[in-house]
């Protein structure tokens, strides 16, 4: 943690200083530097991402090289590395001890332009700030509520992929100016994206075989997020810093988000085991005549905010795949969780919870005898607070609040709704009482 504040503190000082990033080209000699292990490069291996797994932070790959020019100065067999963004496999890298990062982060200096370093640890430079933002991909609404979280965006976000009457109605109030954004078509191609004439275009990072390559490969930059874990979502958040030529915001949006986890966290974090509910997190969904029910994998975000809240995720050990796991009412009974919170992207949840609350097979489980099947909230329909959505902050503290009621007896969730829709979207609290807080479902009002 004491090195991420450390390098968001030189994020912010490289654009209040001079504007460009500082990587190493030209190495002050005189100093040693111990080279905590040496790596070879493997076959499209990214500095930034060799950076996450040695350092925990892709921002720190200056620190790397610097110290492998270091290295290379008083042993050849260690690469001369000029241009960050270029490996060749079979390099030896010099990863330097964490406790050297700071100082050989002070001795890289400015190269031209700017650099951006995205999800995949892919270093891409600009020669200025891009002013034209595209998004695209199937994940979009919620790449865009979290660009939108930057000022900037409503003047860059130039074209998006249009993908639901919800998503234009919110981001209409985020931007009043929506109207000038060019919705693309559903599952846009590289021709129609390059069309819009974008400085970049912003992609989860799973789509960089299907259309990140296509669109580096007739020039266009690529840009990849992944938002998936509170962890991405932080590590996302510093990369659009860089690219809106904003890292103040990017601490600020951190900051709001990290002081609630921490007041979740610390609230439970003297419970044992033993103390803590058995909950299961459950998508609802209505196939023709049939009720669906499936599970999150155990690695997506509605487990962790599970465990961060105090909870026991029953699905964990049965969810191991890459996406909703389908189960039975078999399989839900058997687990007999304590709590129970049902999730529904495309319905009313709070219809769904009267459905089933209404079912004799549902009354017996223990959750729905204990009045303890609850709805997880949403508020323009298919913005479900579970999803790697910013809104999962609000999921968060709702959940621990469901949890443990006792511990939290003082956490408002319509406050805490007031204060993220202003502090991160910049909407007045009349706009928030007159269009959001009349079409939550699942929070009390």
């Amino acid at each position: 943690m004491k090195l991420r504040v450390l390098l968001s503190v030189w994020l912010i000082g490289v654009f209040l200083g001079v504007w460009a990033p500082r990587t190493a080209m030209a190495i002050p000699l005189g100093q040693d530097v111990t080279c905590a292990t040496e790596y070879t490069v493997q076959p499209g291996d990214h500095l930034g991402a060799i950076a996450q797994k040695y350092l925990e932070d892709r921002q720190a790959y200056p620190a790397i090289v610097v110290a492998t020019n270091r290295a290379h100065a008083r042993d050849a067999s260690f690469a001369q590395i000029d241009d960050p963004g270029q490996l060749v496999a079979g390099w030896k890298l010099c990863i330097p001890q964490v406790a050297d990062v700071p100082r050989l982060l002070a001795a890289a200096v400015p190269v031209a332009g700017m650099e951006v370093v995205d999800a995949l640890g892919r270093i891409v430079r600009f020669a200025e700030l891009p002013q034209r933002v595209v998004l695209a991909g199937k994940a979009v609404r919620l790449t865009a509520d979290t660009l939108y979280l930057f000022p900037e965006a409503r003047e860059r976000v130039i074209a998006m992929e249009g993908r639901s009457p919800e998503m234009v109605e919110f981001l209409s109030l985020v931007n009043p100016n929506l109207a000038q954004v060019q919705f693309l078509e559903r599952n846009a191609g590289p021709e129609q994206i390059a069309a819009s004439r974008p400085d970049v275009v912003i992609l989860k990072s799973y789509l960089a075989d299907k259309l990140g390559t296509p669109l580096t490969e007739i020039g266009i930059p690529v840009v990849y997020v992944d938002l998936e874990t509170p962890e991405q979502f932080f590590d996302d958040l510093v990369t659009l810093g860089q690219l809106f030529g904003n890292p103040q915001r990017a601490a600020e949006v951190s900051d709001f988000f990290r002081q609630r986890i921490a007041t979740v966290t610390q609230a439970v974090q003297d419970l044992s085991e033993e103390q803590k509910p058995s909950v299961l997190i459950l998508q609802y969904s209505v196939q023709g005549e049939q009720i669906a029910f499936s599970v999150p994998p155990a690695t997506w975000i509605q487990t962790t905010m599970a465990e961060m809240a105090g909870g026991r995720p029953v699905w964990r050990e049965a969810a191991q795949g890459g996406g909703w796991n389908i189960v039975g009412l078999e399989q839900i009974a058997t687990w007999d969780p304590d709590v129970i919170s049902v999730v529904s992207y495309f319905s009313d949840p709070e219809a769904a919870v009267e459905t089933l609350r209404a079912d004799e097979r549902w009354q017996a489980l223990k959750a729905v005898r204990s009045e303890r099947l609850f709805a997880f909230p949403t508020d323009f329909l298919t913005y479900s607070w579970d999803q790697p959505d910013p809104r999962w902050i609000l999921g968060l503290m709702w959940l621990a609040k469901t949890l443990h009621p006792d511990r939290f007896s003082t956490l408002d969730i319509q406050e805490e709704t007031y204060l993220f829709f202003e502090q991160l979207y910049g909407l007045d609290q009349a706009t928030v009482e007159e269009k959001i807080i009349p079409i939550l479902r699942g929070v009390a009002r």
